[in-house]
């Protein structure tokens, strides 16, 4: 997206891709200040397959709250959509990204669906504060 801002001139993707950094930073530090504990963590009820290679499962105690892969694919959608102002093939396929990395996110155990689901409304709250931001 760097690389493309600067030979295109549309600094759109600039700042998408430096949203997106941010929504990642963002996402990581509320589990951070979240319990350890409870809902917080990703489920543990099912054999883990959050990881590539999985590392003995050492990932099923760690915070999955909110879900970063959902907060950045939902501010990437949001932010997509909000370019263009119309729903197009391009807006069609990002959303269709973000839904399908979510559901791959719940069914690999990896979030519970209030992790994703926090994430993902977290994702486009920031996606619209950013958007808005950008475009002043």
């Amino acid at each position: 997206s760097f690389i493309y801002a600067s030979i295109s001139g549309l600094y759109f993707y600039f700042f998408l891709a430096l949203g997106m950094i941010i929504s990642s930073f963002i996402s990581e530090s509320i589990k951070k200040i979240v319990p350890k504990k409870g809902i917080f963590l990703r489920p543990t009820d099912q054999p883990c397959k959050c990881k590539y290679p999985v590392p003995k499962c050492k990932n099923m105690k760690e915070v999955g709250f909110p879900s970063t892969h959902a907060f950045v694919m939902t501010f990437f959608a949001i932010m997509v959509l909000m370019y263009h102002k119309k729903i197009n093939s391009q807006v069609i396929i990002s959303l269709i990204l973000a839904i399908v990395i979510m559901i791959q996110r719940y069914t690999s155990f990896c979030h519970s669906l209030l992790q994703i689901s926090t994430g993902a409304s977290f994702g486009s709250i920031f996606g619209v504060l950013y958007y808005n931001f950008i475009s002043v």
